[in-house]
């Protein structure tokens, strides 16, 4: 099982895990419905411990 908390190595999803939620609006629209999502769970991108560089991504 992962370990994670203060001290511990931060780890990161997949940049198609996060462009998902994108996809699902998409279909979303298309099919006329509007699905509530709940993203970024245990997810701090302002975390003094990510690296610069995951907050600078561009979609």
């Amino acid at each position: 099982m992962a370990q994670w908390g203060p001290g511990k190595d931060r780890r990161r999803a997949s940049a198609n895990y996060w462009y998902q939620p994108m996809k699902w609006n998409a279909d979303a629209e298309k099919n006329g419905v509007r699905p509530r999502v709940f993203c970024g769970s245990l997810c701090d991108i302002f975390d003094n411990a990510v690296l610069e560089e995951w907050r600078s991504d561009e979609a």
